[in-house]
């Protein structure tokens, strides 16, 4: 994902689903350079529970899928 669709979509909820499988829901508060993310008040969910995490960093090349949420 290119930085600048980054940059527009700061202070927004959006999911973020990694290589194992994990998906994180949280708001995009920061990123750098190298696209390592930065979620605040951020949650994982798995098939059977949702587990709060509160502020995460994920490094960028773990993501797969990055989606904005409307």
């Amino acid at each position: 994902m290119p930085l600048q669709t980054l940059d527009n979509n700061l202070n927004k909820e959006i999911t973020l689903i990694t290589r194992k499988g994990s998906k994180y829901i949280g708001k995009l508060n920061q990123y750098d350079e190298h696209g390592n993310i930065l979620l605040i008040n951020t949650a994982i969910q798995t098939d059977q529970s949702t587990e709060f995490l509160g502020d995460v960093i994920i490094n960028n090349a773990n993501v797969i899928i990055i989606d904005i949420n409307n």
